[in-house]
């Protein structure tokens, strides 16, 4: 828990699996609002000063907001996560994914990657497979039955599917044809 002032603060914790929860209040702690924070690892700590929130968690993540909650960066150049799937779009453009929905990708062939995690609402399940058509247009098969859905090269993800009945349900595999016919394998 932390606290800008008298009304107005935070408080963190939770699993990477469903999603870290971040709270916030502005009235002293008598109501709290859940913000959606999109991050795949678990939050141990949160401090705050002025408009600055920073969280830190598993991993060795540290995730930075400068306007009180409302975005979010993730600081870690490359957080220490399993990686469990790699796609090479083309000479420069190369992705990698993994542990609690984390994605690497690089656009100079391998010198330099950024590092951020694939979240949909408020879960951020680990990624085992990545298919992408072009640079932009990519697919996920994740954990929790899951298959999601990229069109602005990784910035943003939309869930397809998910099936909540299933939590112990995987999909290791994905492969589009083309942006709107795929198939996916999994297990139950």
């Amino acid at each position: 828990v932390a606290f800008k002032d008298a009304n107005t603060g935070f408080a963190a914790g939770g699993s990477s699996y469903e999603g870290s929860v971040v709270v916030k209040t502005t009235d002293a702690g008598e109501t709290w609002e859940r913000i959606e924070v999109p991050l795949g690892f678990s939050v141990k700590g949160i401090v705050v000063k002025g408009n600055k929130v920073v969280l830190s968690g598993s991993g060795g993540n540290i995730a930075l907001s400068t306007d009180f909650g409302n975005t979010w960066k993730l600081v870690s150049p490359i957080p220490n996560s399993t990686l469990y799937t790699l796609d090479i779009v083309s000479d420069k453009v190369i992705y990698a994914a993994g542990f609690y929905g984390l994605v690497l990708k690089t656009t100079d062939g391998g010198k330099n990657w950024h590092a951020a995690y694939a979240s949909y609402g408020k879960g951020c399940p680990t990624i085992k497979q990545l298919f992408f058509l072009n640079e932009n247009v990519g697919f996920a098969a994740r954990s929790n039955m899951a298959i999601t859905k990229t069109t602005d090269g990784g910035a943003t993800w939309t869930l397809l599917f998910r099936d909540t009945t299933w939590t112990s349900a995987v999909n290791y595999g994905v492969c589009f044809v083309d942006e709107n016919t795929g198939y996916v394998v999994g297990k139950r």
